[in-house]
């Protein structure tokens, strides 16, 4: 909890009808802000997920950290709820079960659904929430890594080889809709750069096709004749010049 968040709660502390300090404040519970009036300043968190604000996927079991019931995630990060003062955890990002299973259960969910479904589903949703820490990391765990992750965890119905089947199921599948959405973000780049390129060619056949000024040959001014006889090279008159001086020869005569 931060010293603007200890202050802020602080302004808001009173004493309850019992003589009971309490305190007002705001949780951020599965991305939602969730005000909290009046709580006993001594409350968990778990105390006040299930009973104040409602959030019962979030398991009490033995209310001291030992079995995992009441794990939920705090910016990421698996939390025994029932360790946590409620007031220490203002400005921190909450995730609980239900935000993974309703209304439509996620891979993990669904693997516990299929592989440990035969219990009595106490310790499920805990489970469930460091399942989905590990994966988070660790897109491919070991069986190893499972059985040291899931060590805090109490099941008195199913043996451990169900979580570690439900655990790489649900890797699977996550790694199946990533695959999904990486293929999608290609193709749809792909699109981006051709429709991109069509309207380039477009635009350079639009250009193309507009019509052009008229080509005019540039005029060049004209020497006017030179007086007197033009001959050819070599001092010989041309051949029109020559029958015109016969014509006129012969007249005289």
């Amino acid at each position: 909890m931060s010293e603007a968040d200890a202050g802020e709660a602080g302004a808001h502390a009173g004493a309850g009808s019992g003589g009971w300090p309490t305190v007002d404040f705001e949780l951020t519970v599965n991305g939602a802000p969730q005000r909290v009036t009046g709580a006993w300043v001594g409350e968990n968190l778990l105390f006040v997920l299930r009973e104040r604000l409602g959030f019962t996927a979030v398991k009490d079991g033995c209310g001291e950290g030992e079995c995992g019931a009441c794990t939920v995630l705090m910016e990421g990060r698996p939390t025994t709820a029932c360790l946590v003062p409620a007031v220490a955890a203002t400005g921190l990002a909450i995730e609980t079960p239900e935000v993974h299973a309703v209304p439509q259960p996620d891979p993990v969910a669904a693997a516990l659904a299929v592989h440990a479904g035969a219990g009595c589903g106490f310790c499920l949703p805990g489970i469930g929430m460091e399942m989905r820490a590990l994966l988070a990391h660790n897109g491919k765990p070991s069986a190893a890594a499972i059985r040291e992750t899931l060590s805090g965890h109490r099941c008195r119905c199913l043996p451990p080889e169900r979580f570690i089947a439900a655990t790489r199921d649900a890797a699977k599948t996550l790694a199946h809709k990533q695959a999904q959405a990486r293929a999608q973000a290609d193709a749809s780049a792909q699109d981006a750069q051709d429709a991109q390129a069509e309207r380039e060619l477009q635009a350079e056949r639009e250009l193309q096709a507009e019509p052009q000024p008229p080509h005019e040959s540039p005029i060049y001014p004209r020497v006017p004749a030179q007086a007197g006889e033009r001959t050819q090279p070599g001092g010989r008159a041309r051949a029109g010049e020559n029958d015109s001086e016969h014509e006129q020869a012969g007249a005289r005569s």
